[in-house]
């Protein structure tokens, strides 16, 4: 893999881990992949909080790893970011010389029981949340160099934003547990963010979208679509609908999920949290609400339903899901590459376990059932 592509990849693995705190593990394996580390570890807080917010790390036992969360190596540590550049990356080596940390009670004490040596930081100071990364190589392996020191440090804007990401995706604060539920019971996406399509708040369905690649992630600038040209059109949209002055604007926009794969369909509005009793991060700030139909997720559900309704065979749901469309059983049997006397077997299982005589009425009992819940 070539250095760009790895930079790449641990870029993805750095947003991943905006979504559930026991991938930044894998953030941090990555990145010292990178930049051929022995172990990796973050550490975040809230200026208000005694306590740590985040405290991850890679390839060191937890015994080590647990050192580093006491008072005093919090202590030593805290005053050694404070005199760092924020977002910058510093080499240890260039800042103290080895023979003089090797005499620090911060080495002996906490460093070297971890088999680590050689150091490579970033610190960040967010408004709300400072950060500290380091990365480090044993005493008998080389030092960092320029060249490992420019591929953490193309990194470091992407770490900031990712753990601004997950500070907002924790604060989103709904006042009523049944909103949130109500939200998370829907079978549709529901996303809002900030004029600058900065995300605020995703239920589990976006959540999914995000983690597997769904047409749907987020980068440096925000929400981003799988295509540049779908991203373009949506991020204007937010921009829009955001807007302080937009009351009944909106619109939507399908984003390309490759070849053999149907667009998730957004629709994009205004949102103002007091109309609805919900308490956003920001007061005041215009956002916009997305909603995203996934047609795979409501195929999939659709079946589900008729396989427990009616007991139906995974092959007979979908085709009776293809009957649906209303233009014949040839037409379905094409569409599911099967024989038409394949289909034409499946429907007679179909109308015995259905209770209906015809494909007319089958079509109605499915629109009949197209608002029950999945």
């Amino acid at each position: 893999m070539s250095q760009e592509a790895a930079i790449l990849a641990t870029v993805e693995h750095i947003y991943a881990a905006t979504l559930a705190d026991e991938a930044w593990k894998g953030a941090l394996e990555s990145i010292a992949n990178l930049v051929h580390g022995e172990h990796a570890m973050l550490l975040a807080r809230q200026p208000v909080r005694a306590d740590l917010t985040l405290a991850s790390s890679a390839r060191m036992d937890e015994r080590g790893f647990a050192r580093f969360l006491s008072p005093e190596a919090t202590g030593w540590l805290d005053a050694a970011t404070q005199a760092m550049p924020a977002g910058l990356v510093a080499i240890q080596s260039h800042h103290v010389s080895d023979r003089d940390f090797e005499r620090t009670d911060f080495y002996n004490e906490f460093v070297r029981p971890v088999d680590g040596f050689h150091g490579m930081s970033v610190c960040h100071r967010l408004p709300a949340l400072s950060s500290f990364l380091a990365v480090c190589r044993r005493r008998r392996d080389d030092d960092f160099d320029a060249s490992d020191q420019a591929a953490l440090q193309s990194l470091s804007p992407h770490l900031s934003v990712a753990l601004r990401l997950r500070q907002h995706l924790g604060v989103a604060d709904l006042r009523t547990a049944g909103a949130l539920a109500a939200l998370e019971r829907l079978n549709t996406g529901v996303m809002i963010v900030d004029a600058a399509a900065h995300l605020v708040f995703a239920n589990d369905i976006v959540l999914g979208l995000f983690r597997d690649g769904g047409g749907l992630g987020l980068d440096s600038d925000g929400l981003c679509a799988a295509d540049p040209a779908a991203t373009r059109a949506l991020r204007r949209l937010i921009a829009a609908s955001a807007g302080i002055a937009a009351l009944n604007g909106g619109g939507t926009v399908a984003l390309p999920r490759g070849e053999g794969r149907e667009p998730l369909r957004v629709v994009v509005a205004p949102f103002r949290p007091a109309r609805v009793g919900l308490d956003m991060p920001g007061p005041g700030q215009p956002l916009a609400i997305l909603l995203i139909t996934d047609p795979e997720r409501q195929r999939h559900a659709r079946r589900e339903l008729l396989r427990r309704r009616f007991g139906l065979t995974a092959a007979e749901a979908d085709l009776a899901l293809e009957i649906a469309r209303g233009d014949g059983r040839e037409a379905a049997a094409a569409r599911l590459d099967i024989a038409v006397t394949t289909a034409r077997t499946h429907l007679t299982h179909i109308f015995a376990k259905t209770g209906v005589r015809r494909q007319a009425e089958l079509v109605r009992l499915l629109m009949e059932l197209e608002d029950a819940p999945a």
